[in-house]
Formats: C-alpha cells, sequence, structure tokens
C-alpha cells in the first residue's frame, strides 16, 4: 500500500455544469499546472465531454499536450517566453494571450511562416490589457498602439483578435468593480478602433460568482471547477463538491506513527500550537497531526493506539500484523477529517496552493476512468518535440553532476581507506523523492558504478527503486549525513547540487502608486519597473516567500512584490537595465546569488522539501560530466 491521490471526475463535471449554469455566460475551465494538481488531461476530456467549448491553460507546453492526447476544444494559453517557437503553437491551433506590442510583433511574423502548420488558420490571439493587477498586460499608455497594430494585423490577415482579457485582484468587490470599469474602458476603446472581438473576458472563479458586473461574455473557471471555494461563502448554495482525496496507510516508526507524504511531496509545514483538525482513518479513528517532515506525515491517535505493527523493510515478506489502516490526509467534507481549507488555514495559505503542490510522484486514481498507469503519465504529458521548440518560459532546475559525481567519489575513497562496511549508513546515499528533486534516473549510473549502499525513507521511494531494478534499504529516520551529497545537511553546510533559475517574460514600467498582484499587499512608493517571472507555487517558489524572499537578475539582487501566483510572480527591477528574456537566479552558488538556505529562512520550507517539491513544469539541466569516472 502506497499514498494514493483519488480524483472524482463526476465532481468535477457537475461542478463545471453548476457554475456555469449559476453564471449565464459560457465557461472556460482551466486545467493549468497538471490541473490544479488533479491531472490535466483527465479534467479537460471530462469538462470537453460536458460541452466546454474553451479550455485554458498557462503556457504552450500544457496546450501543445493536450492537443496531442486529441483534445479538440479551443485552447487558450497566455505565458510565453520571447523566445517561444510560434511555430509550434500556431500548429497546435492554440489561441494567444498577448501582453505586448514585441509579443504582437513577434507572433504576427510567424503567422506569415509557410511552415506554421498545414492544418493551422489565421492565428486567434486574445490582447491582455493590465487593468491594474500589475503583472502580465500592456499597461494602460500602450493600449491604443497595441490595439491599432493588432487592428493592422488582422486587416492583412495575420491574426485574428479572438478575444481581449485581463484579469482581477480579487481584492475587494470595490477594486473588482473598480478594474470592470477600466476593462470595459479598453474594450471600448477597442471597438473605437475598429476591433470586433469574440469574448471579452475579465473574471476567474471568485468575482464571476461575487461580482455578475465582472462576467462580460466569458469566465475562466478555475478552482471552483475543482469543488473548492476562491473564498469564503462564495460559491456556497452551489453544491460545489471537492474532487479530491489523499490518503496512505499509517505505518510504525519506531515509537511514532506516519504516513508516507511529507513537505517534500507538497504537503505544507504547520507551525507550532496548529488548527488543523484531526485526521480520519478508514476504521474511522482520529489522529492528531505532530509534525510534516520532508517525507513523512507524523501522526498520533487520539483514541487507543491500534494494534498496527511495524512494517518490514521487505515489501513482499508478511509481518504477521493486522492490515495497515489507512489515513486521509486530505479529505472530502463528507469524509469527516481535515479537508483542504482545512489544511490551508492552518499552514496561513490558500486552498489552490495545497492541492496544486502536490507531487506528481504521487499515484493518481479516477472515480470513474482512467486506470492507475494512465492516470500517473496524464498528470503532465511528456512532450516528444524533435525539433526542440520552445514552448514554454524559461524554469529550470540545474543539476551539477560534476560536483555531485566529485563527492560521491570522495565518499568511496573514505569507505575503501577505512575498509569499512558498505552497509554502514555513513556510507550511504538517501535517493529518497526522485533523489530529492535531482531525477534519480540521471544519477542512478553513477550511484551504481560507487558501490555505495542506496537507502529511501518511505516504501513508496522503496517500490519505485525496485521498479528501475535497484537494491536499496528501507531507513525511515535515515541520518542527515545521507543526505550530505546533495548539499542538504544542516550539520554539513556544503554548496547546493541543484540550482533553481527562470526568465524575465515581461517587463514594463510603472508609476508610482502602482499595486501587484491578488490583494494588493503591494504598491510602489515610486516610480519604477516591475518584471514578470513564470514561476509560481505551482513549480517552486512557496507563497510564504512573499515580503521576505529575493532573486538576482544581471547578478543584482531584486525583491519579489506582491503575492507569488500558481504560475508566476512579479519583482521590483527598480533602476536595473533589464528586458524580456533576461535570466532570473532563484537560488544557485555563485557570489551574490541567493542561496537554498536562505530560501528555506525565508519560507520555512527545509532545503531538501523544497528541492524535492520542484514541480512537473520544471526542466531538469544537467551540466558537468555525462560519466562518474570510477574504475578508470
Amino acid at each position: 500500500m502506497i499514498p494514493v491521490i483519488d480524483v472524482d471526475l463526476e465532481a468535477i463535471d457537475r461542478n463545471h455544469r453548476a457554475v456555469r449554469e449559476a453564471v449565464g455566460v459560457p465557461v472556460m475551465p482551466i486545467v493549468k499546472a497538471s490541473g490544479y494538481g488533479h491531472g490535466a488531461l483527465p479534467v479537460a476530456r471530462t469538462v470537453e465531454a460536458g460541452g466546454a467549448g474553451w479550455i485554458g491553460v498557462a503556457d504552450g507546453s500544457e496546450g501543445v499536450a493536450l492537443r496531442a492526447a486529441g483534445l479538440r476544444t479551443r485552447l487558450l494559453c497566455w505565458l510565453h517566453s520571447p523566445t517561444t517557437t510560434w511555430d509550434s503553437l500556431i500548429a497546435a491551433e492554440l489561441d494567444l494571450g498577448v501582453s505586448s506590442l514585441e509579443q504582437l510583433a513577434l507572433i504576427g511574423s510567424a503567422a506569415e511562416h509557410k511552415r506554421r502548420g498545414a492544418h493551422a488558420s489565421t492565428v486567434n490571439v486574445h490582447l491582455k490589457l493590465d487593468t491594474g493587477l500589475g503583472r502580465g498586460g500592456a499597461a494602460p499608455l500602450e493600449w491604443r498602439t497595441l490595439l491599432a497594430q493588432a487592428r493592422d494585423y488582422e486587416r492583412r490577415g495575420r491574426i485574428r483578435v479572438a478575444g481581449i482579457m485581463s484579469h482581477l485582484s480579487g481584492t475587494s468587490p470595490a477594486d473588482d468593480a473598480e478594474q470592470a470599469a477600466e476593462f470595459a474602458r479598453g474594450c471600448e476603446l477597442a471597438a473605437e478602433l475598429g476591433l470586433d472581438p469574440e469574448i471579452r473576458h475579465l473574471a476567474a472563479s471568485g468575482a464571476a460568482l461575487r461580482s455578475p458586473g465582472t462576467r462580460f461574455d466569458l469566465v475562466r473557471l478555475g478552482i471552483a471547477l475543482y469543488g473548492l471555494e476562491p473564498d469564503a461563502g462564495i460559491g456556497a448554495g452551489l453544491g460545489l463538491r471537492p474532487a479530491l482525496r489523499l490518503r496512505g496507510p499509517i505505518q510504525r516508526l519506531g515509537d511514532r506513527w506516519a504516513v508516507g507524504v511529507g513537505s517534500g511531496d507538497g504537503l505544507p509545514p504547520l507551525p507550532a500550537g496548529h488548527a488543523l483538525p484531526p485526521l480520519v482513518d478508514s476504521a474511522g479513528e482520529q489522529w492528531r497531526v505532530d509534525e510534516v517532515t520532508p517525507v513523512h506525515l507524523i501522526v498520533s491517535p487520539l483514541g487507543e493506539p491500534p494494534a498496527i505493527a511495524p512494517r518490514p523493510a521487505d515489501p513482499d515478506a508478511e509481518s504477521g500484523a493486522d492490515p495497515a489502516r489507512e489515513l486521509i490526509v486530505i479529505g472530502r467534507p463528507d469524509d469527516g477529517g481535515a479537508t483542504a481549507d482545512d489544511w490551508a488555514a492552518a499552514a496561513g495559505t490558500i486552498n489552490y496552493e495545497i492541492t496544486t503542490r502536490l507531487s506528481g510522484r504521487i499515484a493518481r486514481r479516477y472515480e470513474p476512468g482512467a486506470p492507475s498507469d494512465e492516470a500517473r503519465v496524464v498528470a503532465w504529458p511528456p512532450i516528444e518535440d524533435p525539433g526542440r521548440a520552445v514552448t514554454s518560459p524559461v524554469r529550470e532546475a540545474v543539476v551539477d553532476l560534476e560536483l555531485f559525481a566529485r563527492r560521491l567519489a570522495r565518499l568511496r575513497r573514505r569507505a575503501d581507506t577505512v575498509g569499512a562496511d558498505r552497509d554502514q549508513l555513513a556510507y550511504a546515499i538517501d535517493v529518497s523523492s526522485d533523489a530529492y528533486g535531482h531525477g534519480l534516473a540521471e544519477l542512478l549510473p553513477f550511484l551504481r558504478d560507487s558501490a555505495l549502499p542506496l537507502i529511501v525513507r518511505t516504501r513508496n521511494d522503496l517500490e519505485m527503486l525496485r521498479r528501475r531494478d535497484a537494491d536499496a534499504r528501507l531507513v525511515p529516520d535515515a541520518p542527515t549525513g545521507t543526505r550530505a551529497i546533495y548539499g542538504l545537511d544542516p550539520e554539513q553546510p556544503l554548496r547546493a547540487t541543484l540550482s533553481l533559475r527562470s526568465e524575465l517574460v515581461h517587463v514594463k514600467r510603472v508609476p508610482a502608486g502602482q499595486r501587484a498582484s491578488y490583494g494588493y499587499e503591494w504598491t510602489a512608493s515610486e516610480p519604477t519597473v516591475l518584471g514578470l517571472v513564470p514561476l509560481g507555487y505551482a513549480d517552486a517558489l512557496p507563497r510564504s516567500a512573499f515580503g521576505r524572499a529575493s532573486v538576482t537578475v544581471g547578478g543584482c539582487p531584486v525583491p519579489i512584490v506582491g503575492r507569488v501566483a500558481m504560475d508566476q510572480v512579479v519583482v521590483d527591477l527598480g533602476g536595473l537595465e533589464a528586458w524580456p528574456g533576461m535570466r532570473v537566479q532563484v537560488w544557485g552558488n555563485e557570489p551574490g546569488e541567493r542561496s537554498l538556505g536562505e530560501w528555506a529562512q525565508w519560507t520555512g520550507w527545509s532545503p531538501e522539501s523544497l528541492c524535492a517539491s520542484i514541480g512537473e513544469r520544471v526542466d531538469r539541466v544537467y551540466i558537468g560530466r555525462k560519466t562518474s569516472g570510477f574504475g578508470q
């Protein structure tokens, strides 16, 4: 038995129909970030079968993957790298959100390209206007130029302005109304310039249900699709049904009890004295959460301890004990335990982050429909692109194989020198959680050549190793020294072998008083330049980074301003000369760069959890030697 996420596709279908009926206009279900953790393809197929005329994703890779899997519904994506291979997105017949004159010019040029795809028609674009959120979208002073240029491209047959869009801050009904009025002004300007878009869309789930005046021609349906309320009380009366449940077997770890999921799998660390309600097991008994570690959820029974003996290290061995009970870690309301909303309240975050950060390593099972094997694959469909097209912004976890190999060789020499028993933990390598986000498949040849013992901390990891024909011992309480090779041992402050980087996808000058991101918790005190980084809590950056963390751009530290969103974050570039495509180093090892340890302090997530919970949209990039050098 291993941890499993159950996804109720019937609930998603019902939620889709309920919101569509309530708002009275077409809706665009959003399945970005692996369907908010539920699985992009099963959700997309469900809403397509339910009559959805549109589906939204964040970037082109997500759209291309859905199209390759057979989706025929209109697909919109809006987060683009300046180096995007537009031909690939056009060939996939994606609708493209456009946030700047530069993007419009690139798309207009690509639309004339003969290789854009035999079945591609005129490119459908949605012009994005910044009505106050301070993130993507053209600033008001640029609207007339952007709209006029789009009109000219449309008249020349390069593009079709299918939509005009913006995004609300959700700060308050008054702020939403102010943005809606600004958006209406932008739509009037478009009409004045001769544009007649098919749809105007501004609102997502929360505003659409709270403020009818924000609905316009279409509503982007996000968190409510998955049965969760965007804010408390919004959606009450619609009968929204949460679709996701996370459950896992309870195991004995010495004198403690645990489930094999932790912050490395996406569960948020909880503060001391948290108010998370008791969890409920398969026998109806209640359990208190004591701690969320990187790989385990440590719990205590509130009643009589069950008769569950420690599980053997060998998953095939018989323990002679009663079958392990399952604990519902994140439940639906009918389960009687803690829900995603409860976890969010206890951790000081939102329900979006709770489901979206859940790792793709956790198996998904769908009710009804997709079998387990397909469910695991389709959570983030792989994209086979022999042309190496750029279809998503730069999101890269860079693994230094040279540094890893040197440390591995040094550890082996130490073991050889002392003639140690290779089974000793002092010379073992912990490869739990996909080698803590480094990618076990790439590291395994080095580890096999070293002949050093491998260990894991959960049964799920042990079974994954066996599927790779690799031997490992189950050591749930493995000492931190077994993770020193990655630079993740707090007792050995070594450089991390994994760094994280991205790029600027949008840069714009803003006046004093400009607010940024949801809730308007940051306001520019003077004129400045804001940059948009296409990394969010679905990828690597916990929401708790807001107000504390910084990144480096061009070697200079710049602060994160405004709340961290699911797919993006805003940075204040100040007087730094910057442009779209410029590298952003989130954490790294070079002088002046923010370190992994600093990010751990800023966010409250441990270094190993930050690495292990990096999302599936982040590419792993390997630098340095490709062979271990052992035996040479």
